[in-house]
């Protein structure tokens, strides 16, 4: 029936299909360029990831060989660095969406490694951990992963014996406020010191390492430290999904 419509109906037709045609190759080529890009991208991420872990390992041969303690400290700390970024890494390249990453679930696998390693197997301490599901954009969600990393081992380095009970250690993330704001807590009890003096790793290199996560960030952040309580609060606004995030 189309051959026995008018030329101009016709061309009008034929010009629709072709348009429709090249459309639909043009977002088949789209599609297929954000595949390659997604697969290019997870790949790195897992290349640095296994490159991390490679370091983390020499790190800990250099941490058996040493003989002083205060060197064996200082390794562990980079050590536990490393292994923390290359956590996130893991993470950033398991991720269904790599530009929506779960930063409870960071800072969940960050502080059970942390607290595997770094408190006496011994140790009455109760550890608090009541993360709530964040999702934010990577340039976030890395910072802030490391600010916990370094926030939660400090914790642990400082740790102590209150008067009324054991030591505790606690870690807070609470989702967007009424101001739109995401809250991290991370405290720890003080008091009668549970070991030997921490350590000391140079002029308050985990506190100039938890402001420079904050500044990046865009965070502000609070350290209050009462009777038998040492905690650091921040609060930072995240980063807005597109509507193509959002639906993801």
């Amino acid at each position: 029936h189309l051959q026995e419509a008018p030329l101009e109906l016709r061309e009008v037709i034929e010009a629709f299909v072709t348009m429709t045609e090249q459309i639909v190759h043009d977002e088949a080529v789209l599609e297929n360029s954000i595949h390659e890009k997604d697969v290019l991208l997870r790949e790195i991420h897992h290349r640095v990831k296994n490159n991390l872990q490679l370091i983390a390992s020499i790190t800990n041969m250099q941490i058996r060989k040493a003989r002083n303690s205060e060197t064996k400290f200082v390794l562990k700390r980079l050590q536990d660095r490393v292994l923390g970024l290359a956590t996130i890494h893991r993470n950033l390249y398991q991720a269904d969406v790599l530009s929506n990453v779960r930063a409870d679930t960071l800072i969940f696998e960050l502080t059970q490694h942390i607290s595997k390693t770094s408190l006496p197997s011994d140790a009455d301490v109760k550890f608090e951990l009541d993360v709530a599901p964040v999702s934010l954009y990577p340039d976030q969600a890395v910072p802030l992963s490391l600010l916990v990393t370094e926030a939660a081992t400090n914790a642990m380095k400082y740790l102590g014996r209150p008067k009324d009970g054991p030591p505790w250690i606690s870690i807070v993330l609470k989702p967007q406020d009424e101001e739109g704001k995401v809250h991290l807590t991370v405290a720890n009890s003080i008091g009668t010191p549970l070991g030997s003096a921490p350590v000391d790793e140079g002029p308050g290199l985990g506190s100039q390492l938890i402001s420079a996560f904050v500044m990046q960030l865009g965070a502000v952040s609070t350290v209050t430290e009462d009777e038998g309580r040492y905690t650091i609060d921040v609060k930072f606004s995240p980063s807005d999904f597109g509507t193509e995030d959002a639906a993801a």
